[in-house]
């Protein structure tokens, strides 16, 4: 029994030994394959480990090259007299402010009757399509009916007119008379006051015809009473006495005497309707509101930066190109700028730019999203970097400059951007003494900025900054 527990404890030796020397081998493989101790691997480490931070004056950052050759940083060259790519903001289509038409009624009133679909420019209510009232979205022509409302008023004004006539044109038969009778046997005085009152009835008559016009009542609507009261004053004798021959009144004329037509002052899109049938209206309140959509107005949103650029561009140049976003086939729409809001949003430090495209077969619709281009001109002033190269931090727009003849040491900088593209930044070369006073500089053509790992330099150069102090 012995010598079998002899014999177990002699294999298991056994075993250990071959482990120990076959572990051992191994160890020296990896250890040859991975000379880390000959060649440090940076990728591997923190940046805070590989950087070195030199607090001259200016403060310097060193990046060993080993991290350029990895790709953790890139540096691009600032290019001078740059041509600027477009500006690309959005926005949206609003109507034309210029083209939008107020429809009011100048009589109080109620509504009793609204406009069906017909021929633009008809004086009567178009009946071609039964029960399909006037309704925004509807094209309507100058002159044509919208609606008609009922007003005493009206009614009073043109009883004026029909009176003033009717007594005109008996005071006229009444001088022919006078003038007719053999001389002396009337008083001059009496024939003297025939024509008296006849100047009278033709002022009257004036009066009343102007108090129509001022209210817009058209000449065909004055010519129309005036025949009605040359019809209402036929004179006749009855019983020794002269009447009016009324034998020929319409009483329909009668109903419809109070109605007053509401139309269209100009040609357009319907875009508001407010009344309908049996509503009380009065001159206060829009009726209808037409827009004139053959030209619309953009309004975009742009950095206020971009404002200010766009504001020094002369006439000729503040054009852009108009893209609906909703059509991608459509082609861009040219057109132009000349208006810029009067406030900038706080928050997003933002502001409006206004201009207008032309719309003549009003296929474009108020509302649609657009994205607009502006073309800039080239600026000897600045510089052209990549966007990947600034910085924002709470002192201001940052970039990092490599020093000359210094490669890998890299400064921290100020700058001011001029405008701001998808891929590239415009810097000004030489900020005025207002900005330098605010620690601004300028960036010079053929300088290196730090383009690939500025993000992340700027975190570890604050980290990095406060240890110097310590």
């Amino acid at each position: 029994m012995s010598k079998l527990f002899g014999a177990i404890k002699r294999f298991l030796l056994i075993l250990i030994c071959v482990g120990v020397i076959a572990g051992g081998t191994i160890l020296g493989i990896f250890a040859g394959q991975h000379p880390s101790k000959d060649k440090p691997n940076n990728s591997s480490q923190p940046l805070g480990n590989v950087l070195e931070y030199r607090p001259e004056n200016p403060p310097i950052m060193i990046i060993p090259a080993s991290l350029f050759e990895e790709k953790r940083f890139e540096w691009s060259e600032a290019k001078g007299n740059p041509v600027p790519e477009p500006l690309h903001l959005s926005g949206s289509l609003m109507a034309n402010p210029n083209g939008l038409t107020r429809v009011r009624s100048l009589f109080n009133g109620n509504v009793v009757k609204i406009a069906t679909l017909g021929q633009p420019g008809e004086n009567n209510l178009a009946t071609s399509i039964p029960n399909r009232s006037v309704r925004p979205g509807d094209l309507v022509a100058k002159g044509q009916v919208l609606a008609v409302i009922w007003s005493k008023d009206v009614g009073n004004m043109k009883t004026k007119v029909i009176d003033a006539r009717s007594q005109l044109l008996l005071d006229q038969m009444i001088l022919e008379r006078y003038l007719n009778v053999e001389k002396g046997t009337l008083p001059e005085n009496t024939i003297e006051t025939a024509k008296r009152a006849v100047s009278q009835d033709d002022i009257a008559l004036k009066d009343a015809k102007r108090g129509l016009r001022s209210y817009q009542f058209s000449e065909s609507d004055i010519e129309f009473l005036e025949k009605q009261a040359d019809a209402l004053a036929k004179i006749k004798l009855e019983n020794g006495k002269l009447v009016l021959d009324k034998s020929n009144h319409d009483v329909e004329i009668d109903r419809h005497w109070a109605d007053y037509e509401i139309r269209a002052p100009e040609s357009g899109v319907l875009i508001e309707k407010n009344i309908n049938i049996g509503d009380a209206i009065d001159p206060s309140m829009v009726l209808f509101q037409i827009a004139d959509l053959t030209e619309m107005q953009v309004q975009v949103n742009a950095q206020e930066e971009d404002i200010t650029k766009l504001q020094k561009l002369p006439t000729y140049l503040r054009r852009w190109q108009v893209s609906i976003d909703a059509d991608a086939e459509q082609e861009p729409i040219s057109g132009t700028f000349e208006k810029f809001g009067s406030i900038i949003d706080p928050m997003q430090h933002t502001g409006s730019i206004f201009g207008m495209i032309p719309n003549p077969n009003r296929s474009l619709i108020i509302g649609q999203f657009v994205r607009v281009d502006i073309p800039l001109p080239p600026e000897s002033n600045w510089v052209s970097i990549p966007t990947s190269a600034v910085v924002e931090e709470e002192d201001g727009t940052i970039v990092y400059v490599q020093k000359a003849n210094q490669p890998g040491a890299f400064t921290r900088r100020k700058i001011s951007i001029a405008v701001r593209g998808r891929r590239l930044m415009y810097v000004l070369m030489n900020p005025n003494a207002s900005m330098r006073q605010i620690g601004i500089e300028g960036l010079s053509p053929g300088e290196k900025v730090l383009s690939k790992g500025a993000i992340q330099l700027a975190a570890e150069w604050k980290d990095l900054q406060k240890r110097s102090k310590k």
